[in-house]
């Protein structure tokens, strides 16, 4: 099958260009979603294009922008570019207030092309619908060949009007593209990445899922967490647990000082912050640190085992031997004494 190239001289009469062509090649430049001549349809990220406002009058304000209108899977009708060179303030031309029920209407845009769908128009407008009062109102469907902008709810009898921002955003092929929540694309295509503007993750498409590759947490400030404890009571104490970790590997790190009430039994332990690695069954060490006796000027270096479910605590005692740590061993335990463990690199589940 033969089909037009971009760009051919007609000087012999053919190629003849129509505009479904150039759209869908054109739709090159743009974010895959699904469709094979077709294109991510969205708005471009940054600034107000497109932003619904509605003020105390129930006049509805959208700010100028671009964005690309694809028209769905249903058809092969290219994608279209849309430039809205100034704000747009239309005001409802329905009752804006239900006497008995609130309502749920949306704010559009929507491509009028009469090649396509017959209207007998050939633009783009910004439109509104109006949604169905009830008692648990819901949101009318955005019509075909239209990119929603905002909902609005309006309330009964009188009050404002709440707006909620339901722009998507769409980049140029190759590009990162900003989501509000992980819903705002699905993983379909290896090699797209997106920026999760809820958690400030940067994540790739693998085809099936979105992954992780870059999260500015770990650049933070440990977090902490809060571990179970065993034969370990912190009474007037103080207890540290943060921990780092970075896809399937953590770090973490726990200090127990001792205060007035503080008190450890027979093999102190505690819950590690993620599950580690099944593999941790037959290698068990997962921490090492010290211990500190403030009124002796002693330390004993400390063991970590994972067990089940928890970090078992052990010490070097003099000979050296892995001992377990009792409520005497390596010492009585007393205020301003110390436990400090930590483990590094540690594969998880």
């Amino acid at each position: 099958m033969a089909f037009d190239a971009l760009w051919i001289n007609a000087s012999g009469g053919v190629p003849a260009y129509n505009a479904n062509e150039l759209r869908t090649a054109m739709a090159l430049d743009m974010m895959y979603d699904g469709r094979a001549v077709g294109a991510r349809q969205g708005v471009r990220p940054g600034g107000t294009g497109f932003q619904v406002s509605v003020d105390g009058s129930l006049n509805i304000t959208v700010k100028a922008g671009i964005a690309e209108v694809d028209p769905g899977l249903s058809t092969p009708q290219g994608p279209y570019r849309v430039a809205m060179t100034a704000d747009d303030s239309t005001t409802l031309d329905v009752s804006p207030h239900d006497p008995t029920n609130p309502r749920i209407d949306i704010v559009y845009i929507k491509v009028r092309d009469h090649d396509e769908d017959g209207s007998g128009l050939r633009d783009a407008v910004i439109a509104y619908t109006a949604g169905t009062p009830a008692g648990s109102p819901v949101q009318p469907s955005t019509p075909a060949s239209s990119l929603l902008l905002a909902s609005l709810a309006v309330p009964a009898v009188s009050g404002a009007v709440a707006v909620t921002d339901r722009r998507v955003w769409t980049v140029a092929t190759g590009g990162i593209l900003p989501v509000n929540v992980a819903g705002d694309i699905a993983a379909a295509l290896k090699g797209r990445y997106r920026d999760r503007l809820d958690t400030n993750v940067l994540e790739r498409d693998t085809g099936a899922a979105w992954e992780t590759v870059a999260d500015p947490n770990v650049f933070k400030a440990w977090p902490t967490w809060v571990p179970t404890l065993t034969n370990l009571t912190v009474g007037g104490g103080t207890l540290s647990a943060t921990k780092l970790q970075v896809g399937k590997t953590l770090d973490y790190d726990l200090i127990f000082t001792f205060g007035a009430g503080s008190a450890v039994g027979t093999v102190p332990k505690f819950t590690p912050p993620a599950t580690p690695h099944a593999k941790y069954a037959a290698i068990v060490e997962v921490g090492r640190g010290a211990a500190w006796d403030s009124s002796g000027n002693v330390s004993r270096q400390l063991i970590g085992y994972l067990v089940g479910a928890n970090i078992e605590i052990y010490y070097w005692d003099a000979t050296p031997t892995q001992t377990t740590i009792t409520a005497t061993a390596p010492w009585t335990w007393a205020t301003g004494d110390i436990i400090h463990l930590y483990g590094h690199g540690i594969e998880l589940a």
